[in-house]
């Protein structure tokens, strides 16, 4: 009796642990995108202040990236969230911006375009493929940020997929 029990508690046991081995795969096998970010170099927060004055308009962060889709379907790429641990600032869903020059206290920063997509707020990074380049984006306000700060960048698809890293940005200006 007493071996025909314990032998009835282990198939189970053993059951249960299988069961939620078996379902974890199964939701790895149907995610259709599988994202990856990877930071390259370059990036930067520009601090932007008009000439002759002593607080900043606000500030402009140019991230150099790669986005890695390892899934079978093409990931788009529709939300962003920014952290900078700092300031302990949060921007849910911010835009993407672009802009040509940043007026900093050093003097005017011509920025570069190699924009990570040719369609400002959207990333598509096709099916078993990466897509890499330029994501900036500016916010308004003194936050009065200088040295390097640490960036958390979050990455949500279409599908409801997200990522995130954090990136450790020298400040100009």
């Amino acid at each position: 009796m007493k071996v025909g029990l314990g032998i009835a508690i282990l198939v189970v046991a053993q059951y249960r642990a299988y069961r939620e081995v078996w379902r974890e795969l199964r939701s790895e096998r149907e995610r259709k995108t599988k994202l990856t970010v990877f930071a390259e170099p370059g990036a930067g927060l520009y601090v932007e202040t008009p000439l002759g004055a002593a607080n900043s308009l606000g500030f402009y962060l140019e991230l150099n990236l790669g986005v890695q889709n390892d899934g079978p379907q093409n990931s788009v790429i529709r939300r962003f969230d920014l952290e900078i641990e700092e300031t302990n600032s949060r921007y849910e869903d911010i835009r993407p911006s672009r802009r040509n020059y940043v007026q900093t206290r050093a003097g005017q920063q011509q920025m570069r375009n190699l924009w990570i997509s040719d369609q400002p707020g959207v990333i598509v990074v096709p099916a078993h493929d990466v897509r890499a380049g330029i994501l900036a984006f500016y916010v308004q306000g003194d936050h009065g940020l200088s040295g390097q700060v640490h960036c958390k960048l979050r990455l949500e698809d279409a599908d409801g997929v997200s990522v995130e890293h954090v990136f450790v940005t020298p400040v100009v200006g």
